[in-house]
């Protein structure tokens, strides 16, 4: 074997094995955050959120209601001015 084809052997599988010393710390410290991060996908997927927000419509829209009720009382008032009507 060539002297040279060893040290680039050598040389090649020196970088491989840093980065490999780079990125396996770097995973470890990672996995549970990518864990996580599945785990709230997963709750989300679970919650119905259409149902979720017909449920706010639903109060909104019976809070327009309410709102609306009372101010159709509020815009009534009575004159003494008699009013004629064609």
């Amino acid at each position: 074997m060539n002297n040279s084809l060893l040290n680039k052997l050598i040389s090649n599988a020196s970088g491989v094995l840093n980065t490999a010393n780079q990125i396996i710390p770097l995973y470890n410290e990672l996995k549970p955050l990518f864990k996580n991060i599945l785990t709230i996908k997963n709750k989300i997927k679970s919650l119905n959120i259409n149902k979720l927000f017909q449920n706010i419509n639903t109060i909104n829209h019976n809070n327009k209601s309410i709102i609306n009720k009372k101010e159709e009382v509020t815009n009534n008032f009575t004159s003494s001015i008699p009013q004629f009507f064609l």
